[in-house]
């Protein structure tokens, strides 16, 4: 059996047994092979050949390659319980991942969505602050990504924007206002240091329901779990229970800042 008849088999259309005879015959041609007669050469002196004469490469190397790759396959197939070529499920996945669903799998956090408020709410942006969780928000970073997003709608001189917070929403989130440098103007108020400090909490908060332990949580799951996390918390948000769906699918956090409340939702 040559090298492309062995691949074209694969690991799908070779059953243990068949791996076992396949691995036996390729140990014996190997044996066979090394004890080649030697013509009354000495094994401790390797003949001499003329400079013309060239041996063939063998090809074992590459035919114990391969059924080193089969034989695993398949063998790990097997130990697992399902046939070749197939995967865990998602069930599977859900109970025995313990690490949380990595940042670029999960919608950008709420409390780092940042409205840029222009003269009118036509003229006016919005935008989703980059900043992983664990870095600190930055209210200069937050002006300057709002002016980023609103340079092809101001002209002139502009005065430069002031990062402000929301008064009316029950969980106060962050707000750029980029005329007038006010934001008492637009309806808001300043920006703090304590405002930031419980920005941040509020933040931290957030994505702590993301770091449930499954990527694919069901519904009870999901919110006993947002459940725990409002307990051991200071953010006056409350608990929605979830509305129709499957509760044994996926389900993810949701949350409503200008509300106040937390709630599981079918994951999208």
């Amino acid at each position: 059996m040559n090298d492309d008849e062995l691949r074209r088999l694969g690991p799908d259309g070779l059953s243990p047994d068949r791996h076992r005879a396949l691995r036996d015959q390729l140990l014996a041609t190997i044996a066979a092979d090394e004890a080649e007669p030697t013509d009354g050469i000495l094994l401790d002196e390797p003949p001499l050949l003329p400079a013309s004469t060239s041996r063939r490469p063998r090809a074992i190397p590459a035919l114990v390659a391969a059924a080193a790759v089969l034989v695993a396959v398949a063998l790990a197939a097997v130990l697992a319980g399902r046939p070749a070529g197939t995967g865990p499920d998602e069930a599977e996945l859900g109970a025995t991942t313990t690490v949380p669903a990595p940042l670029d799998d999960r919608p950008p956090l709420a409390t780092q969505h940042i409205p840029c408020i222009m003269s009118t709410p036509e003229r006016s942006r919005s935008i989703d602050l980059a900043a992983p969780p664990d870095e600190p928000l930055d209210p200069a970073t937050m002006i300057e990504a709002c002016e980023a997003a609103v340079v092809d709608l101001r002209s002139g001189v502009a005065a430069p924007g002031v990062a402000c917070r929301t008064v009316d929403d029950a969980v106060p989130t962050a707000v750029v206002v980029l005329v007038g440098a006010d934001c008492s103007l637009k309806g808001y108020a300043d920006l703090t240091g304590d405002d930031l400090a419980a920005l941040e909490e509020v933040r931290a908060f957030e994505a702590s329901l993301w770091a449930i332990p499954s990527r694919c949580p069901t519904r009870d799951e999901l919110e006993a779990w947002m459940a725990d996390r409002l307990d051991g918390s200071d953010v006056d948000a409350e608990l929605v229970p979830a509305g129709d769906g499957n509760a044994d699918g996926c389900w993810q956090p949701a949350v409503d800042w200008v509300a106040g409340t937390i709630t599981a939702v079918p994951a999208s």
